[in-house]
């Protein structure tokens, strides 16, 4: 399998179409091809939790340095599409260190959260014939090695924050981290991140500094 994300050097065919109300919120959507991360011989993601709500399920998925800071560049081209298109969006135009303030990134300590779609598709790779199998998404577990296919599905946009949304329409595990082993994407001498405490809480009214306050959230 190819490393078709490693192709995408520039992101020229990237649009964003303008947002629609939802409820408080807007929601904008994104076209753009779908990535696939890693490949067979070299997969660069690791599932560190399935999350199952009601019917719907995402996973919480670990990605190498290589994968994590070609989303990052993928997300400063939506912050840029963003300052572009603020004025027609939200009635002003607003600066990057606005929007930069106002962005919450996909990506948390090299993770990132990614819903999968009803028609989701999962396979098995077999090292010892080189066979595909195909399975259902509950044989897809924690501490496997796969490749998937992502699709940055659009953008939820917040009276106080936005962030990308992904989506995985395609997965395939290639193997599985022994449970003595480290984890294949672990630095030498990370350090614990100080975090903020008061993220453990309920987020409400100060969870900001600023806020993406214009008449589009304006009530009756």
């Amino acid at each position: 399998m190819t490393k078709l994300f490693q192709n995408i050097d520039t992101f020229e065919s990237l649009t964003i179409a303008a947002p629609v109300k939802r409820d408080s919120s807007l929601t904008a959507k994104i076209h753009f091809e779908p990535i696939q991360f890693g490949e067979i011989e070299n997969p660069i993601c690791v599932v560190e939790e399935v999350i199952r709500k009601h019917k719907a399920r995402a996973m919480r998925l670990s990605m190498d340095k290589i994968a994590t800071v070609w989303i990052e560049r993928l997300e400063q081209e939506v912050k840029h599409a963003m300052v572009e298109e603020s004025a027609e969006w939200f009635g002003k135009r607003f600066t990057m260190g606005t929007i930069d303030r106002m962005h919450c990134s996909s990506l948390v300590n090299d993770e990132i959260i990614v819903r999968c779609t009803k028609d989701m598709t999962s396979f098995k790779y077999n090292h010892d014939d080189g066979t595909l199998k195909r399975v259902e998404l509950q044989e897809i577990k924690e501490g496997d090695l796969v490749v998937p296919i992502l699709l940055l599905e659009g953008l939820f946009i917040g009276p106080k924050h936005f962030t990308p949304s992904f989506t995985i329409s395609n997965i395939l595990s290639v193997g599985k981290i022994e449970s003595d082993t480290a984890h294949p994407f672990s630095e030498v001498g990370r350090t614990e991140e100080i975090i903020d405490p008061f993220s453990f809480y309920t987020r409400g009214e100060t969870d900001s500094n600023g806020s993406f306050d214009t008449h589009i959230f304006q009530t009756d």
